[in-house]
């Protein structure tokens, strides 16, 4: 890997001119990360190609984005990756029509979206972050301020796990939606069907199933193929956690940066992992609760201009909230190296969670004044807490 030790180094030598320790252990992080990223690529591309070999070897007539049919119990999943991606149905669906419609549907998604290859992608991102962080350690093992990264160096690695265990459930909320949108409330009785089918089969390999489909699957499929609302189905900790995650982290190392700094190189090991990580376990509870409380402080106007259900208004202003604080922490590393970024960060992640509130909305007045409702809070929300440190003094 020296050719992969050489780019890192160059880029390293590049980013020694930021003062910032927290931005530049970020920068090389991701670095490291993307070039690793970039070498993984080919390989699950060929992978792709064996797997849609081995299956035209089984089944010669089967199209890339075909129809099997299997003797498999109650199942129908999409299988493949960037160059095959066919839908397997077992007997026993296929030969009723509801069922199969319903099937087809939901799994039609999985195979028109790009939503299996951004699994892959993340997979792979995954264990691309191990090799960001030994170019991490790398490039600054012997540098003093290397631990008011530490809380950054933790969390961006952490991030992935949940990030793929998210991303998977809403591609499987959105094929549900699919469904809803052909079948309507049918949809629903489908899926009631299937589910008492799986109950009632006593094999293993049935109940194997339904244990990994409970696992991937929200627990209120009932929200999205009864109302068609796509972000009412999904727990509110499950959409604050990955912002929150890197929130807490950017905070909490530019704090440590810039209130510790030199120091960080004379404290005992143990003080310096108690600072780095301890305050950070704060942040980030701090960072899964607030977007919650903040919601819940604009549900009743919410409820009153969005078209979607009670609980989808709920998860709509938390994860406005939780991606709008995600980048203004983000903005801090910048501040000192990079203002210019520092000040347009917040304005984009403004047109982030427009585009996140017109995806769940669909109308975009509807979704810009959601949107707005919700900044504008954290907003006050802050010039309240200043105003209070004023008066109080501290």
């Amino acid at each position: 890997m020296k050719i992969n030790e050489n780019l890192v180094s160059y880029f390293i030598k590049i980013m020694m001119n930021l003062r910032s320790f927290p931005l530049k252990g970020l920068v090389v992080y991701l670095l490291g990360t993307l070039i690793y990223f970039l070498l993984l690529i080919p390989f699950a591309l060929l992978a792709s190609l064996l797997f849609y070999l081995l299956l035209r070897k089984m089944e010669p007539s089967l199209h890339p984005k075909g129809i099997a049919i299997t003797p498999d119990s109650l199942m129908g999943a999409v299988v493949g990756g960037f160059i095959a991606k066919p839908i397997l149905i077992s007997e026993d669906i296929w030969e009723d029509e509801e069922l199969r419609t319903f099937v087809i549907l939901h799994e039609k998604h999985h195979q028109e979206s790009k939503g299996l290859e951004l699994v892959v992608m993340v997979f792979l991102l995954i264990m691309s972050s191990f090799n960001g962080l030994r170019a991490v350690l790398h490039a600054f093992w012997s540098d003093p301020l290397r631990a008011s990264a530490l809380p950054i160096h933790i969390a961006m690695p952490l991030a992935t796990l949940p990030l793929l265990y998210l991303i998977i459930r809403v591609e499987e909320v959105h094929a549900d939606l699919n469904a809803y949108r052909h079948m309507g409330r049918d949809a629903y009785r489908a899926f009631n069907r299937i589910k008492t089918m799986k109950e009632n089969s006593r094999g293993p390999l049935t109940r194997l199933q339904a244990m990994i489909s409970g696992f991937l699957h929200t627990g209120r499929r009932d929200i999205v193929l009864k109302e068609g609302d796509a972000i009412a189905p999904h727990n509110p900790l499950e959409l604050s956690f990955v912002p929150a995650l890197l929130s807490a982290a950017f905070l909490w190392s530019h704090i440590l940066f810039t209130v510790f700094g030199n120091r960080l190189g004379e404290m005992e090991p143990s003080a310096v992992l108690f600072i780095s990580l301890v305050p950070y376990l704060v942040l980030l509870i701090s960072g899964i609760v607030v977007p919650i409380l903040l919601s819940l402080g604009v549900r009743p106007i919410l409820k009153k201009m969005l078209p979607i259900t009670e609980r989808g208004t709920l998860n709509l202003g938390i994860l406005i909230a939780s991606v709008y604080l995600l980048f203004v922490s983000a903005s801090l590393l910048f501040l000192l190296d990079i203002p210019m970024v520092s000040i347009v960060l917040p304005f984009f992640g403004f047109i982030v969670c427009l585009l996140i509130s017109k995806h769940y909305v669909g109308n975009f007045k509807k979704a810009l004044l959601a949107t707005l409702v919700v900044i504008i809070e954290i907003v006050a929300v802050n010039i309240a807490i200043l105003i209070l440190r004023l008066v109080m003094g501290f």
